[in-house]
């Protein structure tokens, strides 16, 4: 889920940074909750970005300073689909000289219509949905200690809502080396999930779920107005994995019956990054360019890079366009109606898993956005940003409908001590 994005000012005109989780719609998790600003990692990704971005700030010699912050953002598809309004308040605070405490509080209200996986029926072409209204509450909290060129940092989460509970664990530690012009950071984080039975759901008792990542990275200083990271995730993901709400089509079997879907009990995940950050002093600007490979069990292979602008107007506005461009192929499992007849002794045979859920379908998307930094007085900084997601299918066969677009309004306010 969107939080906040931070840009902060440094002696050496790079401290620009990110450190909350981020907005990427892509990859869903293999369950719900099924809010839309969610990705494959679940809440283990949001612990390697944050790592990666407080990693960027030690690298650069910035110093914490005490904060509060809320954020609200509305994410609205069109057509009647999922809407997500989303608060969130989050603080960072200096306990002392070698320790400092974060936490975010997130309340999602979650409300509209989804995909049930089925396509559409005979003369139309829009696939069947389901109202899903549902509200998510989650936490967060780390403390990054240091020791000498050693930062240890332990973070505890998490989220409830009717259908879904997660807990999660990670624990990251950074080394600093080469004059703290280099940093290295090693990460593990774990989730203990449930999937809850709940209305509109085809399982009758809870169904257990892990997930575990470990991450290598590094980020390094090239010179006084570049550094660049780059780190590789490894996540498994086992237990029932299923989505509880998504079912498919048999055309052989029956075009109006609906059963449940079946994906593998496992889903092994690589991703590698790669980022670039820059500081242009004759244009009192920055620019980032990321990229980011991702190859799991599923047969899934994605591509995604972001580009960001950061340009300083005056003293007090700092205005923020960027792109950002996603791709990925299909499961090995997806298809919009499933060959063979379910029927025990009387049907052909049937896949071993299956899933007509088009998040996993070949398909692509773009994100554009704009984003205002205004510093309201010396303590106080006011963040505005709108989005623009597009959603495109690539195979063929997937309904265009299934496929969403959608708009992201989001305004914090941020109080530093």
């Amino acid at each position: 889920m969107e939080i906040a994005m931070g840009v902060l000012d440094s002696a050496t005109g790079l401290g620009l940074l990110k450190g909350e989780m981020p907005s990427n719609p892509d990859c869903f998790s293999s369950n719900p909750p099924r809010y839309p600003l969610r990705e494959a990692g679940d809440a283990a990704w949001a612990v390697w970005i944050s790592s990666v971005g407080f990693l960027a700030g030690r690298a650069l010699n910035l110093h914490a300073e005490d904060t509060v912050g809320y954020r609200f953002s509305d994410y609205q598809e069109e057509n009647g689909r999922v809407k997500v309004e989303t608060h969130a308040a989050n603080f960072s605070v200096s306990a002392t000289p070698t320790l400092t405490v974060r936490g975010t509080v997130v309340y999602d209200a979650i409300s509209g219509a989804t995909p049930t996986g089925a396509p559409p029926p005979d003369g139309s072409s829009q696939v069947p949905l389901v109202e899903i209204k549902d509200v998510r509450r989650a936490f967060s909290l780390a403390a990054a200690w240091q020791e000498g060129r050693f930062l240890t940092t332990p973070q505890v989460s998490y989220s409830k809502e009717r259908d879904y509970e997660s807990t999660g664990l990670a624990l990251n530690e950074s080394i600093d080396f080469n004059q703290k012009n280099t940093t290295l950071n090693l990460g593990l984080a774990h989730d203990f999930d449930r999937v809850l039975p709940n209305r509109g759901a085809w399982i009758r008792n809870a169904r257990e779920k892990d997930d575990t990542e470990g991450l290598l990275g590094i980020v390094q200083l090239i010179d006084p107005a570049t550094f660049i990271s780059a780190n590789l995730t490894l996540g498994y993901g086992s237990g029932f994995l299923t989505d509880a709400y998504k079912r498919v089509v048999f055309p052989e079997f029956s075009p109006d019956i609906l059963l449940p879907e079946k994906r593998p009990g496992y889903r092994f995940r690589q991703v590698f990054y790669t980022g670039i950050t820059r500081f242009i002093a004759r244009l009192d600007a920055a620019t980032e360019l990321s990229y980011r490979f991702h190859y799991d069990s599923y047969d899934i292979f994605s591509h995604t890079v972001q580009w960001e602008w950061r340009q300083k107007l005056g003293k007090r506005i700092t205005l923020s366009p960027s792109v950002r461009f996603y791709e990925q192929s299909a499961a090995s499992f997806y298809a919009p109606t499933i060959s063979g007849d379910p029927r025990p002794d009387e049907g052909s045979p049937i896949p071993q898993y299956y899933s007509s859920d088009f998040r996993l379908s070949r398909m692509r998307t773009w994100t554009f956005g704009l984003s205002a930094n205004i510093q309201l007085i010396d303590a106080c900084t006011l963040d505005l940003g709108y989005q623009r997601y597009e959603m495109l299918g690539l195979d063929g066969m997937t309904a265009a409908s299934a496929y969403p677009k959608a708009n992201v309004f989001s305004a914090g306010l941020h109080l530093t001590f």
